[in-house]
């Protein structure tokens, strides 16, 4: 669509004023203005009520991103403590330590290779 939807609520309510305004006129020219401004007042009070509709989603989604963001952050930097607390406790060199420090660098090598793909 090529208009935004405040044009076409613009547009259409001027539309509607025009044709109470010229409903005689149109009449005698043949044009049922009655059922033209019956069907414009039913679309426009339904895309009306979709935009909103739609306008509650969008800042509840909104909302939904913001708290999924900060849900995935905190349990990365719970997630991020263990290896290290791993490899603290039984050192880098066994076999355990270098097993949690394996999984670390997976997700770093995983981060710098999407990183790249999107330079």
């Amino acid at each position: 669509m090529a208009f935004t939807t405040t044009e076409v609520f613009g547009f259409s309510e001027a539309l509607m004023e025009f044709i109470r305004k010229s409903g005689t006129e149109l009449s005698a020219l043949g044009i049922n203005s009655e059922a033209w401004l019956v069907e414009l007042e039913e679309k426009q009070k339904t895309a009306i009520s979709l935009n909103d509709e739609q306008e509650k989603m969008k800042a509840s989604m909104k909302d939904l991103t913001s708290g999924t963001q900060q849900a995935v952050k905190t349990l990365y930097d719970i997630s991020s403590t263990k290896p290290d607390a791993v490899i603290g406790a039984v050192g880098k060199k066994t076999e355990l330590g270098k097993q949690a420090a394996k999984i670390r660098s997976k997700v770093r090598m995983h981060r710098k290779k999407t990183e790249e793909k999107q330079v």
